[in-house]
């Protein structure tokens, strides 16, 4: 937008130089050969175009006349070489000095402590469980080995009477003790 309103500001400039010639003299002065007639300058009017596209073809009758590009946001100029753009942007300005710093703002209020969670309630107590069953295992003198031995009986003391019963008894395991061997030769007389 910038450069819309210089091109825009130049355009009017050279308007009013182009018409400068027009305006003031008195035309019953006689021409001495050093002035332009005003109707010279007529091929210098700044004229519009919307695009490039637009432009009139650059013939050599059409060479200085200066249009301005509105899409482009630039100045045309009908040169020998046909249309030329006319930089009108000078070389950009020096950084300004920095500004002075701003005052502190003031403080912001305080924050607000948060609220402490609500304690969570116990939970009622948990019915109990049932009894386990306690394994017992009895050991006595074996009466199915042929030379002695231990029978275990293993099972689930399930009336939990602490005494395991015959009809308690799920396992029997004997350990029988084995056979005895032979007599070992007499030792040497002392």
């Amino acid at each position: 937008m910038k450069n819309h309103a210089r091109a825009v500001c130049l355009a009017l400039m050279l308007v009013t130089v182009s018409l400068a010639g027009c305006f003031g003299g008195d035309e019953d002065e006689p021409n001495d050969g050093n002035e332009t007639p005003a109707d010279a300058l007529d091929d210098w009017q700044v004229h519009f175009a919307s695009a490039a596209s637009d432009l009139p073809e650059c013939i050599e009758n059409r060479i200085g006349w200066l249009y301005y590009v509105s899409a482009d946001q630039n100045f045309q100029g009908c040169t020998s070489s046909g249309w030329e753009v006319i930089d009108v942007t000078g070389p950009p300005g020096a950084d300004g000095a920095d500004g002075a710093d701003g005052q502190d703002g003031q403080d912001g209020q305080d924050g607000t402590n948060g609220t402490n969670g609500v304690d969570g309630q116990n939970g009622a107590d948990g019915t109990d469980g049932t009894d386990g069953i306690s394994t017992l295992i009895n050991a006595v003198n074996s009466t199915s080995c042929l030379n002695g031995g231990t029978t275990f009986e293993i099972g689930s003391d399930d009336n939990a009477d602490g005494v395991l019963s015959v009809t308690e008894v799920k396992v029997t395991v004997d350990m029988c003790n084995g056979a005895e061997g032979p007599a070992g030769a007499d030792g040497a007389d002392g």
